[in-house]
């Protein structure tokens, strides 16, 4: 039985017009045949000659539909094995929690949720802050930059201050956070508190130089203790912390690079 055009063909309508145009062509190549037939006395050869060009014309058709069923059928075959290859990943949930640092500054700790492991994404605060997020992402390190108070929180919500409120120099004398911050107004106490692993911070100060030079010197805090201990190797008057990688955390000084280990050692 001759076969329709095939409905999954994208071009259906085009098809079923070509054909309409090549029935038309095939019956008029009869009439030309029997008319040629007729009056060259040849009938018998002519009706052969037909029936093999009908044959020719209806094979290549079937031969075609055939062709454009199975190319449907493996097109479904191969959207259905795409659909299949598709990894569906687990949606990832974002909450977060509010802690207090001082009476005037909130922040919110948010962190995403996924296959049951929770991650700190970032933090929010209503006044000047920055924060560093550890390796492990389960803690970040906070700098209230106009107090430049230094507080560590964790997933626990637990919130511990680690500043630094007074330096004793090697003379015995105290100086006190807030008297020198007042004397000085552009002192430097702490900055850009940036974690070497989850348990050690570097960070920049004026320290332990009291006068307005402008000089800072490397600090490590070990937050398992929350000592501070200085290197005072270690100086220039533009520190920036990069990534951490084999080495260690990379600091670039006065655009000079070298890493720190955990315990304040530099390698170039």
């Amino acid at each position: 039985m001759r076969r329709k055009p095939s409905m999954f063909s994208r071009n259906y309508r085009n098809q079923l017009r070509k054909r309409r145009i090549r029935y038309a062509t095939v019956i008029s190549v009869i009439i030309v045949l029997l008319l040629v037939g007729l009056f060259s006395g040849k009938i018998m050869g002519g009706v052969s000659n037909i029936k093999a060009s009908l044959t020719n014309i209806f094979s290549k058709e079937t031969s075609k539909d055939e062709s454009i069923i199975e190319n449907v059928e493996e097109n479904k075959v191969n959207e259905n094995s795409s659909d299949a290859d598709v990894e569906v990943k687990p949606a990832v949930e974002e909450e977060q929690f509010s802690l207090t640092l001082n009476e005037n500054e909130n922040i919110n700790i948010i962190y995403a949720i996924n296959n049951d492991k929770k991650e700190i994404k970032q933090v929010k605060g209503s006044g000047n802050i920055i924060y560093n997020i550890s390796p492990s992402k389960e803690k970040v390190v906070i700098l209230n930059n106009t107090t430049q108070d230094i507080y560590i929180a964790d997933l626990n919500k637990n919130l511990t201050n680690l500043s630094k409120t007074e330096y004793i120099s090697t003379k015995k004398e105290v100086f006190k956070k807030e008297t020198i911050m007042k004397q000085f107004k552009n002192y430097v106490w702490a900055e850009k508190p940036t974690f070497i692993d989850d348990t050690h911070i570097a960070y920049s100060s004026n320290l332990p130089w009291i006068n307005d030079s402008g000089t800072k010197y490397l600090w490590i805090i070990d937050t398992a203790t929350g000592q501070h201990k200085s290197n005072t190797k270690v100086k220039g008057n533009d520190f920036q912390f990069a990534d951490i990688n084999a080495k260690g955390l990379t600091l670039i000084i006065d655009n000079t690079t070298m890493y720190i280990d955990n315990n304040g050692n530099i390698v170039m």
